[in-house]
């Protein structure tokens, strides 16, 4: 990372894959030093965070942060600590579950960020528990949602991607007043019953729903649409012919097939 122009005063938007290096119980990577820099970027509205495992040993990390109080040792995250404060985002995404969001990682940044400002969460690795259910009733302007579930991601458990327990994503995503596009990928491709009751409640503000891996049934959805006022562009697994029957009735949804 070039030290020097990430520390501009002026850094509005990021997009950074970090270099890491894990071996047995020894991690080193690019985050603590990142996180060094971003916490002073007051200006920083929109980060998207990756990572990549490389051989980037200790020494040439210590040779090119020299000048940052940090040795490149820790977890592979932010590791934002109690009197850190990280500027107020509009956008963030994380797009790689080598990242650990960690429950004490995911407490920590909701108290060291104003939330109140973020518009759009891009998580499609996964599904963090923890930030989501202490995130909720913290995001009133969130108006793009993207995240993943399913037991596939079970590898990823350790790193707190994965949420067995629907009800912490039902509270969170009920919290969402200002919701206008949700994005959620399936992957045990599960019934979506469990969650029509709260697909209903955000009727009033979504204008763009894309669910992958759904296995709808036609008197689900029949049930579900007319709950939607402002709904635009529905992507989701659907026989043809309840497509065919919707646009016969001259529906003001356009389908993606």
């Amino acid at each position: 990372m070039d030290v020097r122009l990430l520390s501009s005063p002026r850094l509005h938007s990021l997009s950074c894959v970090a270099l890491i290096e894990e071996r047995d119980t020894v991690k080193v990577s690019e985050f603590p030093a990142l996180a060094q820099i971003l916490k002073h970027s007051k200006n920083l509205r929109k980060l998207s965070l990756g990572a990549i495992q490389l051989n980037f040993p200790r020494p040439k990390y210590v040779d090119i942060y020299k000048d940052l109080p940090s040795q490149g040792l820790g977890p592979m995250n932010l590791d934002l600590k109690e009197d850190d404060e990280f500027p107020p985002l509009e956008e963030l995404e994380i797009h790689s579950a080598i990242y650990e969001m960690s429950s004490t990682h995911s407490r920590m940044w909701r108290k060291c960020m104003n939330w109140s400002r973020l518009q759009r969460l891009n998580l499609p690795v996964g599904c963090p528990r923890t930030l989501f259910d202490v995130l909720t009733g913290s995001l009133p302007n969130l108006k793009y949602l993207c995240f993943g579930f399913g037991t596939q991601l079970a590898s990823r458990s350790s790193r707190g991607w994965t949420c067995s327990d629907i009800n912490v994503i039902k509270r969170f995503l009920e919290s969402l007043n200002s919701l206008e596009e949700l994005e959620i990928v399936n992957r045990d491709y599960i019934s979506p019953e469990p969650l029509l009751p709260t697909f209903a409640k955000l009727g009033d503000t979504l204008r763009v729903l894309n669910l992958y891996g759904f296995p709808w049934k036609a008197a689900a959805l029949k049930e579900l649409l007319p709950r939607y006022k402002k709904l635009e562009t529905l992507s989701i697994d659907m026989p043809l012919e309840f497509i065919r029957q919707d646009q016969n009735e001259s529906s003001k949804i356009r389908w993606v097939c």
